[in-house]
Formats: structure tokens, sequence, C-alpha cells
């Protein structure tokens, strides 16, 4: 038993010192985190409470590297005007970052090789644009959690002046700055009706409308929504590029 505690000491040793350097590593990046959203929600013109995430661990690690993976920002909910309530996350991906900017969080003038906006469309939201307020969107094909995202969707709900719910399925499609939902069919819907069925699951806007930085450039199905993004590649990152973006000369309501 002798024999045994210096290697007992050894190993409480280690324990304790991985313990408290986990501990320092996360106070540190939580810290940076609440700092940025901080930042963020300074300058955003709409109420967002964004939730960060900076990635990599240990995150002290990035001071010998000066880069992180990805910094993200997620915000559910954000009422934007003229649009409703919508969910937005920006990802600046492969930032790096100078060893003050990693302990202060000021990401200010950090470079990321990628900037990506998304726009989260759930069936309240998309339903909303659409005045079906009773909007369900699902994959095409494959209703299993693990499905994979498509370039169709299948919408459910009943349009207005319309008693029963409809089905119908849609192409999402974008051409240029357009992003539009184009049905293909429906099922469901009463004789002679099917061309209105058909027009109340149709939604174009320009993508440079949206919270997006910009135009868009993808539009998919996945999980029971549709998603929106944009993306620009060598980035010099501001706190703005975070916030819930207004369109262009859009004013507050």
């Amino acid at each position: 038993m002798k024999l045994r505690r210096p290697a007992v000491i050894i190993s409480s040793a280690l324990a304790l010192t991985f313990g408290i350097g986990w501990l320092v590593d996360s106070i540190v990046a939580a810290r940076v985190e609440m700092r940025i959203a901080q930042e963020i929600e300074a300058v955003t013109p709409v109420e967002s409470n964004p939730r960060i995430y900076v990635g990599g661990f240990p995150y002290l690690l990035a001071l010998s590297t000066h880069k992180v993976p990805a910094i993200t920002s997620e915000s559910l909910d954000v009422r934007i005007p003229g649009l409703g309530l919508v969910n937005l996350r920006t990802e600046a991906d492969r930032v790096t970052l100078s060893n003050e900017q990693l302990l202060n969080g000021n990401i200010e003038g950090a470079k990321a090789k990628a900037l990506s906006h998304y726009m989260r469309l759930d069936g309240v939201a998309l339903g909303s644009f659409l005045n079906i307020t009773d909007l369900d969107i699902s994959h095409p094909s494959d209703i299993s959690p693990t499905s994979t995202s498509a370039s169709e969707a299948q919408l459910t709900g009943t349009p207005p002046n319309f008693t029963e719910p409809v089905v119908a399925e849609v192409k999402l499609r974008i051409k240029g700055s357009t992003i539009s939902i184009e049905p293909t069919s429906v099922r469901g819907a009463p004789p002679g009706r099917e061309e209105e069925a058909l027009n109340a699951f149709s939604w174009t806007v320009d993508s440079t409308e949206l919270p997006l930085g910009g135009r868009a450039t993808s539009i998919n199905c996945n999980g029971g929504s549709i998603y929106i993004s944009s993306e620009i590649s060598n980035v010099t990152l501001s706190y703005k590029d975070f916030a819930p973006l207004l369109r262009e000369n859009q004013e507050e309501s």
C-alpha cells in the first residue's frame, strides 16, 4: 500500500491541475463570449439577446495559434420590422485574433475566412408570410430526424378562405437575388379550387430585403424548417456583422 501512495499523489495532482486548467479556460472563454454578446447588443437596432459560442477547446490554446475555428451568434424569435419573428444565426469561420483580442473579446478588425448568415423559417414564421396560421413544414420524402437537406419541401396548412388543410409540394429556388417558394402540386383542395390552393403556398421575396447581409446563396428544407443563407469570403469582422440586420433604409416601427 505504501508503494502506491506516490502514484496516488501524482494522479491526484494531475487531476487537480487539469481541473484548475479547465476551470480557468472555461472562465476566460465565457468572459470573451459575454463581452461579444454585450457589444453585439449595443449595436443591434432590435432586441435579440444573442447566444455566443467561440469554438475551440481548450480555448487558451489559441494563444499559440492565434486562430479559433468559429465564432457563432444565434438569436431566436427576433422581431424584424416588416418581417415578424425570425430565427437568425451568424457564423464566422477560421477567425484570426491577436492575443489581446483572444483575452478581452474585442473582435473588431479580426480576419475571418468566411462569414455566413442564416435565417430559419419554421412553420409559424413562414406561415405569417403566407397568412396560413397552422402551417407545417416537412421534408418532401424523409420525415426522419436524420433526413438530409432538400431543395423541395412539403407544406401543410389551411389557406385563407379554406376550411380544411391542404398539402402542397413546393420547390425552393434562388434566381439572382430573388428567393421563391414555387408550389408544384396540391392535395386535399376542394374540387375546382386547386389553382387557388397553389397560389396560397407561393412566396417570392428579394433576398436583399432579408436580414442576411446581402444576396442569399442557399435555400433548403431541413428538420421541419426552411433555411436561407448567404456567405462571403475573407472578411474583416465587426460586431455589426453578428447583429440581426435591418433591411437597407428600413426604420424600426
